[in-house]
């Protein structure tokens, strides 16, 4: 995760290991991925929660690889008596992701992400269309638009970023099982490790 220049940051990047169940099912025998989702708050993203995959592997010997993007514009502001939570802003991530069959019903996937955390430009598309519908807008319109301000602030624990930054992101590395196939779904396991990037 990229945070250079965060202040107190209790939250360090970390290297992690994760043990996934995945489910999967194929439209007319063929293998279907699901959509793609990643979770692109700046502070999940330290916990290496793993994206979602199809649990069918990639043959033996075959290679796959595919690129996936992301955008997400952050507002969040909440206190209590004792801490205080800011996050506004966006973040921006692209994704390489290769998998290669190294047996049968055995695969190893690859994710190299590249992240972008800035102001970004969606504040105002994201205040209108809340505005057509008349939808709450959890206090937007109260701050300055396209700022970049991640904050927390708590006995013991604090953390602020308010610089653009970009870089390359927390890779991970999965060895993934497919236990049980039929002609229309699948089971499988998949164990990670993601290495931290700073």
């Amino acid at each position: 995760m990229i945070f250079p220049g965060a202040r107190r940051f209790p939250f360090a990047p970390c290297q992690g290991l994760a043990l996934v169940l995945i489910a999967g099912a194929s439209v007319q025998g063929h293998s279907s991925e699901p959509l793609y989702v990643k979770n692109l708050s700046p502070v999940s993203g330290l916990f290496g929660l793993p994206s979602q995959r199809s649990a069918f592997t990639t043959g033996s010997g075959s290679f796959a690889a595919a690129v996936h993007s992301s955008v997400a514009n952050h507002y969040v502001e909440d206190s209590n008596d004792v801490e205080s939570l800011n996050i506004d802003g966006e973040t921006l991530r692209f994704a390489l992701e290769a998998r290669l069959g190294i047996a049968e019903n055995w695969d190893i996937q690859v994710e190299i992400p590249w992240l972008d955390h800035s102001g970004g430009n969606l504040d105002s598309i994201i205040d209108s269309w809340h505005d057509l519908w008349g939808m709450s807008d959890g206090g937007r319109p109260d701050v300055d638009q396209d700022l970049l301000d991640y904050r927390y602030q708590a006995p013991g624990a604090s953390f602020a970023f308010e610089d653009d930054a970009s870089g390359l992101g927390d890779i991970t590395v999965s060895l993934n099982h497919e236990f049980f196939r039929t002609p229309t779904s699948a089971a499988g396991l998949a164990l990670g490790y993601k290495f931290a990037s700073a």
